[in-house]
């Protein structure tokens, strides 16, 4: 995915899993737009494993993040035994 120069990104925020759903990721979250915003950034990016089961989707999304692209990742374990 092609970043936008003029974007802030967040790459690996996280809470362990007993503190998830406390509030931590929303905080780091705000943290980061407020940081941005006050260098001069308009929009904020970061990458999500759609997969991912703990709740970081509906989090990116009830803070207004919006899908700019997608990917998919393949593997063939086969491929060792050949």
């Amino acid at each position: 995915m092609k970043k936008d120069v003029g974007a802030g990104f967040v790459d690996g925020i996280g809470a362990i899993q007993s503190q998830q759903g406390n509030g931590y990721g929303e905080l780091m979250l705000r943290w980061a737009f407020a940081y941005y915003s006050s260098i001069g950034r308009k929009t904020l990016e970061l990458n999500v494993d759609t997969g991912n089961e703990s709740g970081a989707l509906r989090l990116y999304e009830k803070l207004g993040f919006k899908a700019k692209s997608s990917w998919q990742h393949f593997e063939n374990k086969a491929w060792a035994n050949l």
